[in-house]
């Protein structure tokens, strides 16, 4: 299992990545994230073993 899983945003490919909050792990061992309203970037989830 992860120690952290955090959620980020960049604005394109190119630029540095903006941590947005940290995620829970559910029952099946998976974290979600979604945007509303985003325009364009890179919205994802990374983590730290």
């Amino acid at each position: 299992m992860p120690s952290q899983v955090r959620g980020y945003l960049r604005a394109d490919l190119y630029t540095d990545r903006h941590d947005l909050t940290d995620l829970r792990l559910n029952n099946h061992h998976a974290a979600h994230i979604s945007a509303a309203d985003m325009t364009a970037g890179v919205l994802g989830i990374t983590w730290d073993w």
